[in-house]
């Protein structure tokens, strides 16, 4: 039997061919990013919320998975699932927590992938600082029970205290009257209430040597008749100081009691 060669040009068309199937690289995993957008202030003794936002680079894919949340020491705080974000290659991470004191703290985030999703995880760039206060704002207000025609104090801080500008004054929405220099970390404003009844008053702070740094808070107030004040009790003058004698101590023997009489009375005729 005769077999007829197979042509040479087409044997290399083939090996050509596949040889460009086999250098085709694999497909790269899309890669992500975690950044936080939490409020850089927290209110301390509260619940406040760690939230972060994840996106992946090739804006197709939904992040999902969860995130570990850790505090500046290393230690896991908390984690939380991820949720549909403001895209389809958007998601959202939560985790409450509570300050318990005036201070700085410092958190990092993991994003980790959920089985089945072609994504690679991240960790956020740097660690992130809130800063923690009596309001969860850069200023606070405190105001104190106010009566009609009674002159009042509204006494204002800011945090960190070595923040400087002014502070303004406001009551039901109206200043109250010209903003008032931080001196110390804070600002008072005195003012004499014009009305009856519950009033929010409140304190606004802008930075002037830290670009951005604001803060706003309000308070209500049940501003009462001057006749509801609470009446002080005039201060009784002390009494004079009473010498108490000492008492007789006896240096010889103590003398016998005595006896009681036992005579019975003689019977009446």
């Amino acid at each position: 039997m005769i077999q007829l060669a197979r042509p040479l040009g087409a044997a290399v068309l083939a090996l050509a061919i596949t040889a460009t199937v086999l250098a085709v690289p694999a497909r790269a995993v899309p890669s992500t990013t975690i950044t936080f957008t939490s409020s850089p202030t927290a209110a301390i003794g509260q619940y406040n919320m760690l939230t972060v936002s994840i996106t992946s680079s090739d804006g197709v894919t939904q992040p999902e998975g969860g995130v570990v949340f850790r505090n500046q020491s290393g230690e896991i705080v908390g984690t939380a699932a991820t949720g549909r974000g403001s895209s389809v290659a958007n998601a959202v991470a939560t985790l409450p927590w509570w300050p318990t004191q005036q201070t700085s703290y410092s958190f990092t985030a993991q994003y980790n992938v959920a089985a089945g999703v072609s994504l690679a995880g991240s960790t956020t760039a740097e660690p992130f600082s809130i800063l923690a206060t009596p309001s969860g704002q850069h200023v606070s207000m405190s105001a104190p029970q106010m009566y009609l025609g009674v002159p009042a104090t509204l006494t204002a801080a800011v945090y960190p205290g070595s923040l400087q500008g002014s502070i303004g004054f406001t009551g039901n929405g109206w200043g109250l009257g010209p903003s008032v220099p931080i001196v110390n970390g804070g600002a008072t404003f005195t003012f004499t209430p014009g009305s009856l009844g519950w009033q929010e008053f409140g304190a606004s702070f802008s930075s002037t040597n830290v670009a951005g740094v604001q803060g706003q808070v309000a308070q209500w107030v049940n501003v009462l008749p001057a006749s509801a004040q609470p009446q002080l009790l005039p201060t009784a003058a002390p009494f004079p100081a009473t010498l108490t004698p000492a008492k007789a101590t006896a240096t010889g023997p103590r003398p016998a009691r005595r006896p009681a009489s036992h005579f019975a009375k003689p019977a009446r005729r």
